[in-house]
């Protein structure tokens, strides 16, 4: 499967191996594990004023400080975040850029390249969470993990979510520097994996079926939102 998604993720832009690639059994196990293997005590979680991610309790569980953008109707402001980064202690954003939870904003091109500027600037790692990625009216923006000439964004794919509730599954890209660490905690948790939906994400990725599904779904959206 991850050689499978070697190629899928390569429609977005993102060159990675399957070495790179991380399996979860649905974006929110993945977003645990990586709570747990990048933030501690102190560390700074920055994310949109809305989002979802603010009430995650492994996020307040690990000692995370986490602080809410403020926003327009294109996304988190950028001056705003450069201006709470805190100096001295992790700093870490986390952005879900498409169809973004709960408010449906889709961040501009413009707004998501001047959040990747200042987090290359600053050092700040991203956590790009793309669980619903594939279910556009409007062809979003290019992942920033397309663009990560300096290894700082996580990113985060799903299948469940945009195909089918019971065919929860995730994949989380991530430079190799830091694969053995999220791999260590991901045994630690005892996250357990989910072979029959790898089985079927491979088969209906591999022959795209998946896509296909997903194209004939978004062609009859704008009738359904009318």
């Amino acid at each position: 499967l991850r050689h499978v998604l070697v190629e899928h993720l390569q429609q977005y832009g993102i060159e990675t191996e399957a070495d790179n690639i991380v399996l979860f059994p649905g974006y929110v196990e993945a977003l645990s594990t990586l709570s747990r293997a990048f933030l501690a005590q102190g560390s700074n979680l920055y994310c949109m004023q809305t989002d979802q991610i603010a009430y995650y309790p492994t996020f307040r569980s690990v000692g995370a400080n986490i602080y809410e953008i403020p926003r327009d109707n294109y996304g988190p402001l950028p001056e705003n975040f450069e201006k709470m980064l805190k100096h001295g202690k992790l700093n870490m954003l986390y952005i879900n850029p498409v169809n973004s939870f709960p408010t449906g904003i889709t961040y501009s091109a413009e707004r998501l390249a001047a959040l990747k500027d200042i987090c290359f600037k600053y050092n700040v790692p991203i956590i790009e969470n793309h669980f619903l990625r594939d279910f556009w009216v409007t062809e979003p923006p290019r992942p920033l993990k397309a663009d990560d000439a300096h290894n700082q964004v996580i990113y985060i794919g799903a299948l469940g979510t945009n195909y089918a509730s019971g065919a929860s599954l995730a994949w989380v890209v991530l430079p190799e520097m830091v694969i053995d660490r999220l791999l260590y905690v991901k045994m630690f948790m005892h996250t357990p994996s989910n072979s029959s939906n790898e089985l079927l994400a491979e088969k209906m990725i591999s022959n795209g079926y998946y896509m296909e599904y997903m194209n004939d779904l978004r062609s009859k959206l704008p009738g359904i939102i009318a």
